[in-house]
């Protein structure tokens, strides 16, 4: 896709043109979401508006192929499940939700940052995607979120997550930052088979504190011949190092600079 300006009789325009013949369908839909996002917007924020929606979509074809997979849609899940939460006591908080953008943590708020891992079953091991996922350097104190889902016809799906949180932001540009995000963290307007493919409900939620004895592979713990590296984590194993959730969110919430 390229984007250029262009010059009319009553002033400029964006021109999007399609590049890649295979991704007509992607494409399609979004010059349709543009539209209707551009449609929205008062007349007086609508470039502004277009272009922060164009900067969200092309983050979205950057990082992915087009759709969720089963497991990114579970991981999004649980990050959705906290960020209600939080929202819940403080619509304020918002903006703490850092993993759309790329942030080496899912959530951070004044040197607190949570990392959310989510299973759906019986499960508990979960991966780290890199060596600096559960670093907590500059930080007052790092969370490891476990959340467990359980499938039941009965669960939310991501539609009704979103739905959930958007009537939870009383302001309009709140709410325009939060279907942005939702792009810009990998979840297309027409992806319906991540949208409502899966329905679950929380079962519970662990939080396991990072520190020192945790057990995770640092940057500075390998040779620096080693570029990045994942790998998994039995959580069962540390269970007696939990903390209460509600403890934990609270924390997070009151946080004052």
């Amino acid at each position: 896709m390229r984007c250029t300006r262009s010059a009319l009789e009553d002033g400029l325009c964006l021109v999007l043109s399609l590049e890649d013949d295979d991704k007509r369908d992607l494409f399609g839909t979004l010059c349709a979401d543009v539209l209707a996002y551009a449609a929205s917007e008062h007349a007086t924020n609508r470039m502004e508006a277009v272009i922060l929606r164009l900067e969200a979509w092309r983050a979205f074809l950057r990082s992915t192929g087009g759709s969720m997979t089963r497991s990114e849609t579970i991981g999004l899940m649980g990050e959705l499940h906290v960020l209600k939460a939080l929202l819940e006591k403080k619509p304020s908080l918002l903006d703490t939700w850092r993993a759309p953008d790329d942030a080496i943590h899912d959530f951070e708020h004044l040197g607190l940052a949570l990392e959310v891992k989510t299973t759906l079953g019986p499960g508990s091991r979960i991966t780290i995607a890199n060596l600096d996922q559960l670093d907590d350097a500059g930080l007052e104190r790092l969370g490891l979120v476990h959340v467990r889902l359980y499938e039941t016809p009965d669960g939310e799906c991501l539609d009704d997550l979103t739905a959930t949180i958007l009537s939870a932001l009383s302001d309009a540009e709140s709410r325009r930052w939060f279907s942005s995000a939702l792009l810009r963290r990998g979840l297309s307007p027409d992806d319906q088979r991540a949208r409502a493919g899966i329905r679950a409900c929380v079962k519970q939620v662990h939080v396991h504190p990072v520190t020192q004895s945790f057990p995770r592979v640092l940057r500075g713990d390998v040779s620096s011949a080693i570029v990045d590296a994942s790998y998994m984590i039995e959580l069962s194993h540390l269970r007696s190092t939990a903390e209460p959730w509600a403890a934990v969110l609270d924390s997070f919430i009151t946080r004052r600079q």
